[in-house]
């Protein structure tokens, strides 16, 4: 059974991703701004990174999950102080009002990427370590959910709202398949829905993207009234 786990979820992930692939080329075709010499330029860029990605796993998979809990809090320290780079001139890179990359010269990186992989694994091995905390306001819940927060809100300062949201999320059901009390779990999860409509009323350029998305037909009768009132 835990094979044929393994088997479906590796072959989710699979399809979602040559799926992506697909629709990108797509998009590629039909972009004003397509390079007609190098029309896949930017699919080619993702399947390329695809690939790292790919290898990547195959050789984190080789590595016992023990040494991963053993070096969580360098994991997770590491990727704050990443988070934190981008906020120091010359070093996290300002587009579009948005703090989210890192310019190491020829490579850039974004360190939310890294925080979404590390609040998981800090959460994984915090709750193997007390497998029976649920229940406790502190160790089950304030803890982890304040050390994940920090993390989070690094990511919202970066005004890079969907990481935030993702991550949220995501913290979100691990306490609930950690077993965390119910009223826990749902007094943050009416708070994380009132921080998600604060952070589309304060980003109007949110609301447009999730109009867009919704009804693309009536996407400019929504700009209008987003910019008259907000």
């Amino acid at each position: 059974m835990r094979r044929r786990s393994v088997f479906i979820l590796l072959a989710g992930v699979f399809f979602l991703a040559v799926l992506g692939v697909v629709m990108l080329m797509s998009t590629c075709v039909f972009s004003a701004h397509a390079d007609e010499s190098n029309v896949y330029r930017e699919a080619k860029r993702q399947a390329f990174w695809l690939g790292i990605g790919v290898m990547a796993c195959g050789i984190t998979a080789l590595i016992d999950y023990r040494f991963w809990k053993k070096q969580v809090w360098l994991i997770l320290v590491g990727t704050g102080g990443l988070l934190v780079l981008c906020f120091v001139p010359g070093i996290g890179q300002m587009i579009n009002g948005e703090r989210r990359w890192i310019d190491l010269g020829p490579l850039q990186i974004q360190p939310s990427e890294f925080a979404k992989l590390s609040v998981v694994f800090f959460l994984s091995s915090w709750y193997s370590l007390y497998p029976d905390c649920g229940k406790q306001f502190f160790k089950g819940f304030a803890a982890p959910l304040l050390l994940s927060g920090m993390v989070i809100a690094l990511i919202l300062f970066e005004v890079d709202i969907g990481s935030t949201a993702v991550l949220g999320i995501t913290v979100l059901l691990s306490l609930f398949v950690a077993g965390v009390d119910w009223k826990y779990i749902g007094t943050l999860l009416v708070t994380g829905m009132l921080g998600f409509a604060g952070m589309m009323l304060y980003s109007p350029d949110r609301i447009i993207r999730l109009a867009a998305f919704l009804d693309p037909e009536n996407i400019d009768s929504v700009r209008a009234f987003s910019s008259g009132f907000l």
